[in-house]
């Protein structure tokens, strides 16, 4: 990025190539480790872990997010606003704090909650900030993003549907084996079609 930093287009071109790249993968892990969060924990951890599945299902749409937010860094350093990743930082470091003191008050799941949002919110601006001195916009990485978006929907739907009709009582294992199986045929089929 900060060879291309003269050219705006082609900076642009290679932020939502790399996006999209990412989002590619982020979107649909993430996506399935939110639904499939029960019988992962279960033959990854053990039963004494199953406290945590719901707290993985609130971070999961955050880690997508974040997985894609991790470019803003590279932007905004290759085109020297330094002086914006310092304020956010600084923000962000109050903010945060004053967040989870708010989710305190229900607890870990309520800082989770408190957690996901503000980052889904923090990312969004410090977004907004990293175009600003580009050609792109929130808007431009929302479309590159949509048949990323479709299909990790589609797959989503297709595990859920899956898991509540014909598998619900079956042992975590071939709930996490049929689950990763049909989200992985459903979202590639997907991409293939949109």
């Amino acid at each position: 990025l900060a060879a291309d930093q003269e050219d705006g287009a082609r900076t642009a071109n290679h932020y939502l190539r790399a996006a999209a790249v990412i989002g590619l993968f982020s979107f649909p892990m993430m996506a399935g480790l939110a639904i499939l969060a029960a019988p992962f924990v279960e033959i990854v951890l053990g039963d004494k872990w199953t406290a945590i599945v719901p707290l993985i299902q609130i971070l999961a749409p955050a880690g997508a997010l974040q997985a894609i937010g991790v470019l803003r860094s590279s932007l905004l350093l290759a085109h020297g606003r330094i002086d914006i990743l310092f304020r956010h930082a600084i923000g962000n470091s109050v903010c945060l704090i004053f967040t989870i003191i708010l989710g305190m008050r229900w607890g870990v799941t309520g800082v989770c909650t408190a957690y996901s949002l503000y980052s889904i919110c923090a990312g969004l601006i410090l977004q907004a900030a990293a175009f600003r001195d580009t050609q792109l916009t929130v808007l431009r990485l929302t479309r590159m993003l949509l048949r990323t978006t479709a299909a990790t929907t589609c797959m989503s739907a297709s595990i859920v549907i899956v898991q509540h009709f014909w598998i619900h009582d079956s042992p975590a294992t071939v709930r996490l084996a049929i689950g990763v199986l049909v989200g992985c045929v459903v979202y590639l089929g997907s991409l293939w079609v949109l």
